[in-house]
């Protein structure tokens, strides 16, 4: 059993990488069709994750269902450390994005937690990046 398109697309996603231009990633889109079922298997329990995570951040997560609060208005909490929770649960997430990036053997390539948007890359030229024809080979 193969990934459903919208896991490829979900895998992309997480790790950084545009879905336009896929066939000139071709590190990572060989890695996604070489999967077994035992990495299926992995990758779509760290997949499940990422998606709890997202689910907990976008809802106010545990913290709020532990309290018992149906509603707060400018409230921030924070654990122990000092850090939001929401940061915390980013971070869990970095975690499980970067065991996909080990798994497929590829970088990632922008934060999917971040705020920064796509980094721009060699194969589309866009800002941030360098266009195909920029590179130079010198030989000798």
């Amino acid at each position: 059993m193969a990934f459903t398109n919208a896991e490829l697309i979900r895998i992309r996603s997480v790790l950084g990488y545009p879905n336009a231009y896929r066939y000139k990633n071709v590190r990572l889109e060989s890695a996604l069709v070489q999967v077994d079922a035992d990495g299926e298997t992995y990758i779509r329990a760290e997949l499940a994750a990422i998606d709890e995570i997202d689910t907990s951040i976008r809802s106010g997560g545990i913290a709020f269902s532990a309290l018992g609060a149906k509603k707060v208005d400018e409230v921030e909490l924070k654990d122990k450390s000092g850090q939001g929770v929401a940061d915390e649960s980013r971070k869990m997430g970095r975690l499980h994005i970067s065991r996909i990036s080990g798994f497929f053997g590829v970088e990632i390539h922008s934060d999917y937690y971040g705020t920064s948007g796509f980094p721009g890359d060699w194969w589309s030229g866009g800002i941030g990046g360098h266009s195909e024809s920029s590179v130079e080979l010198k030989f000798g």
